[in-house]
């Protein structure tokens, strides 16, 4: 007998919420630490001012520290260290372990709190709202007749065999922004009827999305569009007002402390040079140019953003080129709005991040695993699969490059905060898929926290086969049911 639908959607959710929690980084990324560090002095000082030796991402303003990251990044962890300081308190202190500086910073520690905040906002906050965008993706494919293949296949292979499980196990600014745009659309699409208050939340999800990360005005942009196609599900007006609502604490926020609306001039990066392949290049040359380091795609940008194995999309996640495929010709032979979206959005975050000036910045820093600022395109590219018809040998490739798909971006997850760790000219860094094919063959199977607090390689080896015994069982008893129902 079929499970309920309502403990079917359970099962999946729990299957899509485990991933980013095996896989949590406590040592974070490059950024996440002035988000985090941020929120705490605001629940325990009520300042949002930082120490230079506090944090790696700064903005300097009048001879004082801010965080460099949008104010909404660590707006959104004030209410859970405000709701877990008392257990931080009580935890010892020997419980945190320590990371390295990040290089283009200036040095710097990492406090109990930093570092559990860390966690906590993977475990609670980022892996639940990847759960839910994922769950409402299978409702919305199985809604609309496609089978369990691609109902559950799809968000499955969106959940760990792209670049999703990498930016959902810690806390990414580009990832907490995209799913905040991501399940935006997923919940009007799955949505009965036009709903005032669902418009008005919708604005706000996708204003607070651009407010998190500024570069989520892109996908969020586009969304809008999309929403507004259709108004016997949106109200423009309330959708207009949430939008509003989200952006005007930001604005304020700007007029407030910087005086305009382009902090990124204000950005204190350290003025240290550093040899990258053969040119002295320092990370406050971001700022230089005509307008946010932007000029024009060049042809190296293009080729390491597609195909190269430092930065390509299509290498990170070989499915996805087949995917674009079946979006482009479901637009072009039936007006298909949402393979236009996913079309329109990876050439737009494509143009966008190709424009940067110089590899440094392209490609979004050469020790984050792939292309980090291309994350937006991903999930709705990969529904464009459900436009083919896999025949037996066909069926074989496509499952040869799911597969390839996973192993990559599992072994990214696994060893991700050891190439955000490297120095930034390390050699390693620019063959990162041969970088991560060697450290699992030196040390196996890696989970990141049990590997901080030193935990046998037999152990790590017997939780990851644990997890994928329990995510092939669950998908498996998942496929089973959904046929039954069929």
């Amino acid at each position: 007998m079929a499970p309920p639908r309502m403990n079917r959607r359970f099962l999946l959710f729990l299957l899509f919420w485990m991933s980013p929690v095996l896989f949590a980084d406590p040592a974070g990324d490059i950024m996440s630490d002035a988000s985090v560090t941020t929120a705490i002095h605001w629940v325990d000082r009520r300042t949002i001012e930082l120490s230079p030796h506090e944090a790696s991402d700064l903005s300097r303003v009048g001879g004082k520290f801010y965080s460099g990251c949008p104010p909404g990044s660590w707006a959104v962890a004030v209410p859970f260290y405000a709701a877990l300081k008392p257990i931080f308190n009580r935890l010892p202190e020997s419980w945190a372990r320590s990371t390295t500086p990040w290089s283009f910073s200036w040095p710097h520690t990492v406090s109990k709190a930093v570092y559990f905040l860390q966690i906590a906002l993977v475990w609670f906050l980022m892996a639940p709202l990847t759960a839910l965008f994922l769950v409402q993706m299978s409702i919305f494919l199985e809604s609309t007749g496609s089978p369990p293949l691609f109902s559950i296949g799809i968000p499955l292979l969106c959940s760990i065999g792209s670049l999703l499980l990498c930016y959902s196990s810690v806390y990414s600014k580009q990832g907490l922004s995209n799913l905040l745009v991501w399940n935006a659309l997923f919940w009007n699409l799955n949505a009965a009827g036009r709903s005032s208050a669902r418009s008005f939340l919708l604005g706000a999800l996708l204003g607070l999305a651009v407010a998190v990360d500024y570069p989520a005005f892109i996908p969020a942009a586009l969304v809008i569009w999309f929403l507004l196609r259709d108004s016997s599900k949106t109200s423009p007006a309330h959708l207009l007002a949430g939008l509003i609502a989200a952006l005007s604490p930001l604005i304020y926020f700007h007029h407030i402390l910087f005086g305009d609306l382009t902090p990124y001039h204000y950005r204190a990066w350290p003025a240290i040079r550093v040899a990258y392949k053969g040119a002295l290049v320092s990370a406050s040359q971001f700022q230089s140019g005509p307008f946010l380091g932007l000029g024009g795609p060049s042809l190296v940008s293009l080729y390491g953003l597609s195909f190269s194995s430092f930065k390509g999309i299509f290498i990170f996640c070989p499915p996805l080129l087949l995917g674009m495929w079946g979006c482009l010709k479901s637009w072009k032979t039936s007006g298909d709005s949402l393979g236009a979206l996913a079309i329109l959005t990876l050439a737009a975050t494509f143009l966008f991040v190709s424009s940067l000036q110089g590899e440094l910045y392209w490609s979004g820093a050469p020790q984050y695993f792939g292309p980090r600022y291309l994350l937006a395109s991903i999930p709705l590219g990969l529904m464009g699969l459900r436009r083919f018809d896999f025949g037996r040998h066909f069926g074989w490739a496509m499952a040869f490059l799911a597969c390839a798909a996973v192993g990559i971006n599992v072994l990214g997850a696994m060893f991700q905060d050891v190439m955000i760790q490297l120095p930034i000219t390390a050699p390693a860094l620019q063959k990162p898929l041969w970088l991560v094919s060697k450290a699992f063959l030196s040390v196996g199977s890696r989970i990141p926290m049990l590997d901080f607090y030193d935990i046998p390689p037999p152990v790590q080896w017997a939780v990851f086969t644990s997890y994928a015994a329990a995510l092939t069982l669950g998908v498996t008893k998942l496929m089973k049911s959904s046929r039954s129902r069929a």
